[in-house]
């Protein structure tokens, strides 16, 4: 929910996670290209001030280049006219946590959760399938992207996808997706 100064407030799965993790970057607001940008370039130097191991910080960037793109692709503007989005990047001693967040039509919630379910059921060899499928038939979604995203994601975290929704009102919710590598 939106509170006076025009942002949402936590829930407990934020506070849970900043409470157990050390916050290495954290943005909210609006996802324009030259937000991306920014943000990617704040998250490489703190990925790099973390520690973390170079082919991790490999895979990080490209997780965190997919989930930007995918907010900035899929946020809708429904909720007072504009879309509001979160991006964290979290470390604790054994995995890197990527938190996104954006706004949603609740008419969208059924589609993406069963992306994500199918994308959870399927194992290693399984995912490269979906995605060789995904980029050989070349089709577009509505919003001009393949539909490789989460996949994509999937694939180069190693882990399922955590996710949940938490309504704003009739028309909108509140898309909350966690991403974890192992370190």
């Amino acid at each position: 929910m939106l509170n006076d100064s025009g942002s949402f407030s936590n829930s407990a799965m934020m506070s849970a996670l900043i409470d157990n993790n050390n916050v290495l970057f954290h943005y909210e607001g609006a996802m324009e290209h030259r937000t991306i940008d920014v943000i990617l370039k704040n998250a490489i130097k703190a990925l790099d001030n973390s520690g973390i191991e170079k082919y991790l910080q490999k895979r990080a960037f490209r997780i965190i280049m997919e989930s930007l793109e995918n907010i900035q692709k899929h946020s809708d503007n429904a909720y007072g006219g504009h879309s509001y989005s979160e991006f964290s990047l979290m470390k604790n001693k054994k995995e890197l946590i990527f938190k996104t967040s954006n706004t949603i039509l609740n008419t969208d919630k059924k589609e993406i959760q069963a992306k994500i379910e199918e994308i959870n059921r399927a194992s290693g060899p399984t995912l490269k399938q979906m995605q060789e499928i995904k980029l050989t038939t070349g089709e577009l979604t509505p919003k001009g992207g393949s539909g490789i995203g989460l996949i994509n994601i999937a694939i180069r975290s190693n882990n399922k996808l955590d996710y949940k929704f938490e309504t704003i009102d009739t028309k909108t919710s509140h898309f909350i997706l966690q991403i974890k590598i192992n370190i």
